[in-house]
C-alpha cells in the first residue's frame, strides 16, 4: 500500500513514497512537467527506509532514467527482503541499458522467487538471444511455453532460437504453430 509506505518513509517533511505516487499519477494524467518535478524532488537526498530505494527505482524507471533505476533496484535487492518485483524492475532497467548479462542474472533471481510466473523465462530467453546464446534461449522459451501454451510470441522466439542452433525442423514447427495460434 503506497500510502502506508509513504508514512513510513517520511523524509524532510515530504515522503519520497508519496512523491513517487504523485509523480506516477501526474504522468498518467499527462501532466509531465509536474510529474518530472515531483520525481526530481523524490530522487534528491539519501535513502532512509528499506522501501525507499524501491520507490526511487520506480520513479527513475517511470522517468526513463534507467541507470538510476538500476542502481536503486540493486540497492533494494541488497538491502531488503527478496522481492520478485525488484528483480523484474532491475531486469527491465538492465535490458533498457542493453546490459543483457546483468538482465539475465536479475531474471534468473525473479524466476527463482516466482517459478509459476512465465515472464522472467520469456524475457530471459529474449536476453539470451541478444547475447547469442540460442541453446539456453530455446530452453527458456520451452519453459515459458510450458506455462503459456501456444503463445505466438513465445513460439516465434523459440523458432528464432532453434533456427540459430540448426534445429530447422523445430523452427518450422514453431512457426507453423505460431501461425495457427496467432
Amino acid at each position: 500500500d503506497w500510502n502506508r509506505r509513504a508514512r513510513v518513509a517520511d523524509l524532510h517533511g515530504g515522503s519520497r513514497m508519496l512523491l513517487a505516487q504523485q509523480s506516477r499519477l501526474l504522468r498518467a494524467l499527462n501532466r509531465h512537467a509536474e510529474a518530472d518535478a515531483a520525481a526530481k524532488q523524490a530522487l534528491e537526498g539519501s535513502w532512509a527506509a528499506p522501501d525507499d530505494s524501491a520507490a526511487v527505482a520506480l520513479i527513475a524507471l517511470d522517468a526513463r532514467n534507467y541507470r538510476e533505476a538500476a542502481v536503486a533496484f540493486r540497492e533494494a535487492a541488497r538491502s531488503g527482503p527478496p522481492r520478485y518485483s525488484v528483480w523484474m524492475g532491475l531486469a527491465a532497467s538492465e535490458f533498457k541499458l542493453r546490459r543483457f548479462t546483468a538482465a539475465i542474472d536479475a531474471l534468473s533471481a525473479a524466476a527463482a522467487l516466482r517459478p509459476s510466473s512465465p515472464w522472467p523465462l520469456y524475457h530471459r530467453g529474449v536476453a539470451r538471444l541478444e547475447v547469442h546464446d540460442p541453446m539456453h534461449a530455446a530452453a527458456d522459451f520451452t519453459l515459458f511455453l510450458d506455462l503459456v501454451p501456444n503463445d505466438p510470441d513465445g513460439l516465434l522466439n523459440r523458432a528464432a532460437a532453434r533456427f540459430q542452433t540448426g534445429d530447422y525442423l523445430g523452427a518450422v514447427a514453431d512457426l507453423d504453430s505460431a501461425e495457427q495460434h496467432g
